[in-house]
């Protein structure tokens, strides 16, 4: 609990709707149960992304960071692999694959298609329409 009113906080505080989709992540991931009504953040964030256009392009690259984040943690985690034994399969420092962990780094075409070739996988890149909220 004391992980996610952390990051709480520091949503409100600092970034509010950058790392809104990281804190439920984390809470999912802590099996936190006593998920904080995150209401007004989400309605503070939706009008924030309709009146500022710069804003709604950030909040949209990170959301595609943190979606990348998601999916290369379940695959090291598939292949039961720690953040170290996963960057020397792939031949990347531990650094990289703990910022792509966390949503901290823009991932490239070519640096997903390393893991994938590296971890025999396929890269699936998928456009679907914006959800207007």
């Amino acid at each position: 609990m004391a992980i996610f009113v952390m990051v709480k906080r520091f949503l409100v505080v600092n970034i509010v709707d950058l790392w809104l989709p990281l804190a439920i992540v984390i809470a999912e991931k802590c099996r936190i149960k006593e998920v904080i009504d995150m209401s007004k953040i989400d309605e503070y964030a939706s009008r924030r992304r309709q009146d500022d256009a710069q804003f709604a392009q950030a909040a949209q690259l990170a959301n595609i960071n943190l979606v990348v984040a998601v999916q290369v943690r379940a695959l090291r985690e598939q292949l039961g692999l720690t953040q170290r034994a996963f960057a020397q399969l792939i031949h990347k420092p531990q650094s990289t694959v703990a910022r792509l962990e966390t949503g901290a780094m823009n991932a490239s075409t070519k640096l997903l298609s390393e893991i994938a070739l590296a971890t025999n996988q396929q890269v699936t890149i998928e456009f679907s329409p914006l959800v207007k909220a």
